[in-house]
């Protein structure tokens, strides 16, 4: 089952978010309509689109990006991105929470020369890096939710000058997760002329 091309994801260019949005719907093989919002901000308004990344299907429009990725999960369950059972669900939900909230804005003001922040960064990197040794994903053999929202933030480091070099494991990870067809596709896929 695809998803409809009446689905439209909002986006917005070098967007990590915007990034996470498409690479889950490529992991899921689903057809979708990428627009950007700025070059068609009377069509994201027509469907009560205010922000990017944003998801319009069929009477669905949201711009929250856990309830985006869950929307494509839930609507086209294989392959799973979330554990089946409701424990572990939670936990994983917890986690990318937890990335959204801490290590995603790390990475800015690490850049901007704030030494805290650039000091956390490692932190994180180096627990990030005992998480993936010896496993193919993110502290598993299979892809999932976890991997949907890292794999675009490790581009967006390494496009900002990161160097993962020091964390062997993370790195061979993100090199990993770059080369699967899903996260090519994911670097972005934008339709000019899209009638509403």
């Amino acid at each position: 089952m695809s998803i409809s091309t009446n689905t439209k994801l909002f986006t917005s260019p070098n967007c990590v978010k915007s990034h996470i949005v498409r690479f889950a719907a490529e992991v899921k093989g689903l057809e979708y309509i990428e627009l950007d919002m700025v070059e068609h901000a009377q069509l994201a308004l027509s469907q009560d689109v205010t922000e990017s990344p944003s998801l319009s299907d069929r009477n669905v429009t949201t711009g929250e990006l856990d309830i985006i990725i869950e929307y494509i999960d839930e609507q086209h369950p294989q392959p799973p991105l979330l554990p089946a059972n409701t424990a572990s669900r939670a936990v994983y939900r917890k986690q990318v929470r937890s990335f959204h909230k801490q290590l995603f804005p790390l990475l800015s003001a690490a850049k901007a020369g704030d030494m805290d922040a650039q000091a956390n960064l490692r932190d994180y990197l180096q627990q990030m890096d005992s998480m993936v040794q010896g496993y193919a994903y993110f502290a598993s053999s299979k892809i999932s939710i976890m991997d949907v929202t890292i794999g675009p933030w490790l581009w967006a480091a390494k496009e900002a000058g990161l160097c993962l070099k020091p964390f062997r494991a993370l790195s061979s990870y993100a090199d990993r997760l770059f080369v699967l067809p899903a996260f090519q596709a994911s670097l972005g896929k934008q339709v000019e002329d899209v009638a509403a």
